[in-house]
């Protein structure tokens, strides 16, 4: 995960017809004397390749990837952080409908986060206080800030699940990965998240680590088995190279396990038994002079 700055929303979000739509959810809510009406997908989901619609802006703010297992996908479905129509935790909750259409709730996720593990959950610290409709809301409650504005209601709920477009959001203070893929969490909230999504899953922890192998490993095993063939100026070149491709890889699929990696490569390195690396290695001494260089 990565912090992400949204900034304006997709301009179809304004649309005369999705605020018709929204209105008459919310008024049937409040009387319901009709039928419960649904969202239209046609406005939250439309057309990849129309920068005016919703999924085309998420892809290209999230690069193509997943908001919470960063697996880059071509198609990814636009999730509702808080889910617009039940709670998982709480059967007797109608869901978060009134940000159906909100702008700082929508997620671009993939099947596998979004159909297979999160569905409805989400939830909160014990000391959270869950935002319930009532209908004693007018139309106008469903407008005011504290109802719709992503901060302001996580200050009263306090969700479990994080959200890379939250104000201050430091993933690396939830969650670490080890040099297998494997993620931990460091806080609550990450080994929540490590859950709701499905983040340890046998699968994504393979693909990182193919990832993570397919960059540092396979070089620093060349480099190790044939050091001998390069001085000490030509093998602190490549390492140089090698360190800032992995550092240019925090846009890439796994930014956080990448930002993990980079954080503690020398231990990554260092404990990793296909190098056994000794501490009076030439190697090591350039690695060590690398990582400072490079402030890793």
């Amino acid at each position: 995960m990565k912090k992400i700055n949204k900034g304006a929303k997709a301009a179809i979000l304004n649309n005369n017809g999705l605020q018709q739509n929204l209105n008459d959810i919310i008024q049937n809510r409040i009387t319901g004397t009709q039928p419960k009406l649904e969202h239209s997908k046609h406005y939250y989901r439309g057309d990849k390749h129309n920068h005016n619609h919703v999924i085309y802006k998420l892809l290209e703010l999230y690069n193509k990837k997943c908001a919470f297992c960063e697996k880059e996908y071509n198609n990814l479905d636009v999730d509702h952080y808080r889910p617009k129509d039940a709670v998982f935790e709480d059967n007797r909750h109608s869901g978060y409908f009134w940000i159906g259409y909100e702008w700082s709730n929508l997620l671009p996720v993939c099947k596998s986060c979004n159909q297979d593990y999160k569905k409805t959950q989400f939830p909160l610290k014990k000391t959270g206080k869950r935002l319930k409709f009532s209908t004693s809301w007018s139309q106008n409650d469903f407008k005011k800030v504290e109802f719709t504005n992503l901060d302001n209601i996580n200050k009263l709920e306090k969700p479990l699940l994080l959200n890379p477009e939250e104000k201050d959001f430091n993933p690396k203070k939830h969650i670490k990965f080890n040099r297998d893929g494997i993620p931990t969490g460091l806080s609550v909230r990450g080994s929540e998240t490590i859950r709701i999504c499905g983040l340890d899953n046998s699968t994504l922890n393979k693909h990182r680590k193919e990832k993570f192998d397919e960059i540092l490993v396979t070089s620093l095993l060349i480099f190790y088995r044939n050091h001998d063939l390069y001085n000490d100026e030509r093998l602190k070149d490549e390492l140089l190279i090698l360190f800032q491709k992995i550092k240019s890889n925090f846009n890439e699929e796994y930014s956080l396990f990448w930002k993990t990696s980079v954080s503690d490569l020398q231990h990554f390195i260092f404990d990793n038994p296909l190098f056994n690396l000794k501490s009076d290695h030439r190697l090591t001494k350039l690695i060590k002079e690398v990582c400072l260089e490079l402030k890793l």
